[in-house]
């Protein structure tokens, strides 16, 4: 219908004297040569006279290559990359999260019960399981150092004021008066001293005896640990605080760089073997004080528990996510008897498939109810995504083939009727002596420059877009400000599928070209000329 639309808007006798390309001729600039290319001239000339297809076709494949590479890029990535958990199954309770940084509720219904977590960590195909509960503490202190100072932050020290910030009272305007809880909490329960907020975490004894390596210094010892004597530290070694952007940020240990114009820097003043002591506030107004002098007996940087697989999953529980008190489940029972656990860790030994997924699955459901929780399966997390990426791909592969079909048939169609309008041509150039050979080329010259330019925009823009946006990501990691998290590229590079298909799509039209100039030389140049 378009190619209808446009030819009835020439008029008859427009038609007859094909005045339409008369008026090109006279717009083109014909440069003399003493010798030229015969194919390459009729295919320059060809393509000259009729570039509204060639742009069409040109848009269409530079938009499909551009769309399919980057669908391609990033199932590739994805694939490549799987969600990976250090657990295969994690089941949670559906608890009320209490903002209070500094005491603990009396009640503790709505955690899972020790026998819940045996009965749990008893699920068919479970090789072993661990299990954390958490409450507050608080760290007493003589003083709130430049340390101290950046790990209270505004549990502390209230929402920060920075109006006024001149680059260099940072701490003059974050730090110089404690929050009015803080001080309301310290005058109800009668501390001498100052206290850090903190978190009490507690795990199983063979996920205490994992972190050996992890350890800053020190050593565990799981008897010293259920007994109270001792406990672990977790305390970054250096601590810093600086703002950006009019937003204040902490970083901890590796994430720090000498080379940044930090605020405020601390160190760490504890080392294994130093005595500290804890309070524990258990109630909502006439707090029951819960008062411990411990021994240190390792410290282990929250930044090694975040790098850990499942380690991480352990801090992310509670407050102390920068600074805490690591013990054993036996050990916990000398702060607070009651505490419950607030998610169990699954793990299977063999591969995992439906079967054995709904085996688990059954098992722990039953105890869900009773806690308004749910489980987390590492399985179908990971068959969700491959779902997701698996239709992508199709997706993509649809895409490309409703693309390439429609160039294939404008660039087909074109050539066809190209061929049957010119036979006069034809006929004529093969008078004076054309062969086959230059005609086929001079019509190849025409699709390699039409798919020459889609190609080329197409995988252009890609290869320019990623390399880009590589070297920006390279840059704001080496940048003197080392606190830029990564922005880690979600793509790999990977615009082969569609390479492959761009192959396809120049040799079917090739073909169907090569086809249709056969059919025509079939006939005479008598033939052609008479327009037969």
């Amino acid at each position: 219908m378009i190619p209808i639309i446009f030819a009835t808007r020439i008029t008859p006798m427009q038609a007859i004297r094909n005045i339409d390309v008369s008026r090109k001729m006279k717009t083109k600039k014909i440069k003399s040569q003493k010798q030229f290319s015969v194919p390459k001239l009729l295919a320059k000339r060809t393509m000259a006279f009729y570039k509204g297809n060639q742009i069409a076709v040109s848009l269409i494949l530079a938009s499909t290559i551009l769309l399919s590479c980057f669908g391609f890029s990033s199932v590739s990535y994805k694939k490549n990359h799987p969600y990976i958990r250090g657990y295969d199954y994690s089941v949670f309770c559906g608890y009320y999260y209490d903002p209070d940084v500094f005491t603990n509720p009396l009640e503790k219904s709505g955690a899972i019960s020790d026998s819940d977590k045996q009965t749990i960590s008893a699920a068919p195909y479970t090789s072993k399981a661990f299990g954390v509960k958490n409450c507050n503490i608080n760290v007493l202190i003589d003083k709130y150092t430049d340390y101290f100072k950046i790990l209270g932050g505004r549990s502390v020290f209230g929402d920060y004021n920075l109006e006024g910030y001149n680059g260099n009272n940072f701490a003059e305007l974050a730090y110089n008066h404690f929050d009015k809880y803080y001080s309301r909490i310290k005058a109800q329960t009668g501390f001498t001293k100052d206290f850090l907020p903190s978190t009490l975490y507690a795990v199983d004894d063979w996920k205490l005896e994992e972190m050996e390596e992890q350890l800053v210094s020190g050593e565990i010892n799981l008897d010293k640990l259920a007994s109270g004597e001792e406990i672990i530290l977790i305390a970054p070694q250096k601590a810093v605080a600086y703002t950006e952007n009019n937003s204040v940020y902490v970083a901890l240990d590796d994430e720090i760089n000498d080379r940044f114009n930090y605020d405020v820097y601390g160190e760490c003043a504890y080392k294994a073997g130093d005595a500290i002591d804890l309070s524990m506030l258990m109630g909502d107004s006439d707090f029951e004080r819960i008062d411990k002098k411990v021994k240190i007996g390792a410290i282990i940087s929250p930044i090694n528990l975040e790098n850990s697989e499942t380690d991480r999953y352990i801090i992310e529980q509670g407050h102390g996510h920068r600074f805490g008190i690591l013990t054993s489940i036996a050990g916990m029972n000398n702060f607070s008897k009651n505490e419950r656990y607030q998610s169990v860790y699954m793990f299977v030994d063999s591969e995992i498939k439906d079967d054995i997924n709904d085996a688990v699955i059954s098992h722990v459901n039953p105890i869900l109810y009773k806690y308004q929780g749910g489980v987390q399966s590492n399985y179908e997390d990971n068959k969700y995504i491959e779902s997701k990426n698996n239709s992508m791909l199709v997706a993509m592969i649809l895409i490309i083939i409703i693309g390439f079909a429609i160039c294939a048939s404008l660039t087909n169609n074109a050539f066809t009727a190209s061929i049957r309008e010119r036979r006069r041509e034809l006929g004529t150039l093969r008078a004076v002596g054309i062969s086959r050979k230059d005609i086929v080329e001079s019509y190849v010259r025409q699709l390699l420059k039409t798919f020459a330019i889609g190609y080329g925009v197409g995988f252009g823009l890609f290869a320019a877009v990623y390399l880009i946006r590589t070297l920006m990501v390279y840059f704001e990691n080496q940048s003197i400000d080392p606190f830029v998290r990564t922005k880690e590229l979600e793509l790999e590079f990977n615009p082969w599928i569609t390479l492959a298909f761009c192959i396809v799509l120049f040799a079917v039209c090739g073909i169907h070209l090569w086809i249709k100039i056969k059919q025509e030389m079939k006939n005479s140049i008598i033939d052609n000329i008479r327009e037969l």
